[in-house]
């Protein structure tokens, strides 16, 4: 939380409040890693959002995450402290007429058995997703949660044999998208919200926030009345792509809407599911 009007104490309620919350989300978010040798801690590349669509288990991330990892080597998800092996299959969304990838999504449908992981790993549904514009966006009272997997914070050693990721969340506010902004965001295919990591107060007084780096494919919830709200609730706007520091402060992230109409054309049991929770058209950059 970044308003320096909010006292301490009320910081430390809030956080009280947030927490469940935020536990029962970054258990819907994954590290991505690849393997730095037997035995040793994995090499760290981003994060991932895990989906059930239609029956089906899926995880969603930046399409740069695979971009950026060693190539070569297989990249992994670590689900309840354990790694599962991510399938050469993956879909992702293509530069438009530009030559850039606006949306920067890719999805990568996971096996039976990864949907049914121990531990506390966990799949959001549809219902827990909102791909589209909404009203609630810009009001006062709306809050956000980033959760994501910064590099910096990740455990350098296995722990009888497992590996424990540590999952990063802050709480933080809407930032409009000016027409013409100069960070080439569009208010149908992204979200901001602020990131100042540098002033960054957190609930016990600390800060700044923790590097950014290793976010990217995390998770951008909304929660509406989120300083108010007994027990609050979190909708999955967006997936993380970009950090912007000053003079923008800002995270970028990239709405749902366009991702779930590329799955809907690929796979039948998922179209059924996302046209009956989502009857509006479903378009956008394309996959």
């Amino acid at each position: 939380m970044t308003d320096p009007l909010i006292s301490r104490d009320r910081l430390l309620a809030i956080n009280e409040r947030l927490h469940p919350l935020a536990e029962s989300l970054a258990n819907a978010t994954a590290l991505l890693c690849q393997s730095t040798g037997r035995g040793r801690a994995p090499r760290s590349v981003g994060s991932a959002v895990l989906l059930r669509i239609g029956g089906s288990p899926y995880l969603f991330t930046a399409s740069h995450v695979f971009d950026n990892a060693e190539p070569g080597k297989a990249v992994y998800a670590a689900l309840g402290g354990q790694f599962v092996s991510l399938a050469r299959e993956r879909w992702r969304t293509r530069p438009g007429t530009s030559g850039l990838d606006r949306v920067d999504l890719a999805i990568v449908p996971l096996n039976l058995g990864a949907g049914k992981t121990t531990g506390d790993a966990r799949f959001l549904e549809l219902h827990e997703i909102d791909p589209l514009p909404n009203s609630l966006d810009p009001l006062p009272k709306t809050g956000y949660m980033a959760i994501g997997y910064p590099h910096t914070k990740q455990p350098r050693y296995l722990r009888d044999g497992q590996y424990q990721a540590f999952a990063h969340h802050f709480l933080t506010h809407y930032e409009p998208i000016i027409p013409g902004n100069k960070i080439g965001a569009d208010p149908q295919l992204h979200i901001t919200v602020g990131f100042d990591a540098e002033d960054f107060t957190g609930a016990d007084g600390g800060g700044p926030l923790a590097k950014p780096v290793g976010m990217s494919g995390g998770g951008l919830w909304r929660i509406p009345d989120a300083l108010s709200a007994q027990s609050p609730q979190g909708q999955l706007v967006g997936v993380i792509i970009e950090h912007y520091g000053p003079p923008h402060h800002v995270i970028v992230a990239t709405r749902l809407a366009n991702p779930l109409h590329a799955l809907a054309e690929r796979n039948q049991a998922a179209r059924r599911a996302i046209v009956d929770r989502f009857p509006i058209a479903l378009n956008g950059q394309g996959a």
